[in-house]
């Protein structure tokens, strides 16, 4: 009995339907009762309904006639809803045509005689013609023919019943662009009306981030919040461990049509690109040198650092240049406690090494409390440096003692 099958029809759909965001379902019954076609439509205005779609079972006298059409509101009074109908039609239309039945197409028929208001004719049939006085489409969906072997046997099957309600529900939800998953409610992180929150996270935050639909979002109890960018790692504070918040919007200060001022930041340009950017925006630049600010915020001085890179300079050539002296000149051990020092100090290249040793540490101890290298590889470098320079000149001034001595 086509009534039996159309109400199961209809309640899957109802069901498939109900899993997609922001939809509510009404149904013009829900058991074996009858409503007159005007009934069904004005309990639909009634709830609100933003399209009405009637489920029906075709037969005809020719058992040959077979497949699934579908009837949607036809051009005249109202030509939006003829459009939306159009397109509501077609995309319920494809997916019952997937299901393996005929393609009977999509279709309008008009009244003969009666017409809209503005003269044109009506639609024939009722649904249609009601649901457009009423401001909304309505189709006819006819998903196959009882009166026809082939499709009667699929109708006997209740997957197939529920394979027919899932169709429709997809097709409604093709032409309205509906959309599975959790409904996102956005929590505003501002006082501003009519605006959109954003969110910019560190490496911290990353266990409160989900992915929906292949976006990203921050996940605040039930609010989510759409990430447009990452920090970079940082440790010079608490602060860059937390989570920032921007917004957009209509009513924002900055919107486009208040801008008469803004800024531009742009990292990682070198010279020639910056001077593109600056004539496309047709605006002034200023570069800003941010290892100048940083050296400034952590209290370090350039003049400091040449000046410390130039003490150790001289104080480790003239280490070098008396060790060079003590080697080429008999050293006074009678002070010296214990055999093995000594041994150790009346060897010149030893006691050279040790001098360096000693300079080496309370420079360094020296030079960091007094905040001259931001970080210590830096002074290992110069180190390097030093002694490559010390040996050179203890090596010279060997070479010129001896000289000496020779003349």
């Amino acid at each position: 009995v086509e009534k039996n099958l159309t109400l199961k029809i209809a309640q899957y759909c109802k069901a498939e339907l109900e899993q997609y965001n922001g939809v509510t379902v009404h149904m013009t019954r829900t058991d074996d009762t009858y409503l007159d076609i005007d009934e069904r439509v004005y309990k639909a205005r009634d709830l609100g309904a933003d399209v009405l779609v009637s489920i029906h079972i075709n037969s005809s006298t020719a058992s040959a006639a077979n497949g699934a059409e579908v009837w949607y509101p036809n051009a005249n009074y109202n030509g939006s809803i003829h459009a939306e109908g159009q397109n509501l039609a077609q995309q319920i239309q494809n997916q019952l045509v997937a299901l393996g039945l005929g393609n009977r197409g999509i279709q309008i028929r008009t009244a003969t005689y009666d017409t809209y208001p503005d003269g044109s004719k009506e639609d024939w049939y009722g649904i249609i013609r009601y649901s457009k006085y009423c401001g909304f489409p309505g189709i006819i969906v006819e998903h196959a023919f009882i009166s026809n072997p082939s499709d009667a046997a699929k109708l006997a099957h209740e997957s197939f019943l529920r394979q027919l309600g899932i169709a429709d529900a997809t097709g409604i939800a093709n032409a309205y662009g509906l959309t599975k998953g959790p409904n996102i409610d956005i929590e505003n992180k501002n006082d501003f009306d009519g605006t959109i929150p954003f969110a910019v996270i560190s490496s911290d935050t990353k266990d409160r981030v989900v992915t929906l639909q292949n976006n990203h979002y921050l996940k605040e109890n039930n609010d989510y919040v759409t990430i447009i960018g990452e920090l970079k790692k940082n440790n010079e504070s608490q602060n860059g461990q937390a989570v920032y918040y921007l917004s957009t919007g209509i009513n924002q200060p900055t919107a486009k049509e208040s801008i008469t001022n803004y800024k531009v930041v742009v990292d990682g340009l070198n010279k020639n690109e910056a001077n593109a950017l600056q004539h496309y925006l047709r605006g002034s630049m200023q570069i800003k040198d941010f290892s100048k600010t940083y050296n400034r915020q952590h209290g370090i001085s350039p003049t400091k650092k040449l000046i410390g890179a130039i003490f150790c300079v001289v104080i480790a050539l003239i280490v070098a240049a008396i060790a060079a002296v003590l080697a080429e000149n008999p050293v006074n051990l009678k002070y010296v406690p214990g055999k093995i020092w000594a041994h150790l100090l009346a060897d010149s290249g030893l006691r050279f090494f040790l001098a360096n040793g000693i300079i080496v540490i309370l420079t360094s101890l020296g030079l960091q409390t007094w905040s001259f290298y931001s970080n210590h590889s830096q002074l290992y470098v110069l180190f390097l440096i030093v002694f490559a320079m010390q040996i050179i000149t203890y090596v010279l001034m060997l070479l010129l003692i001896k000289f000496k001595k020779e003349k």
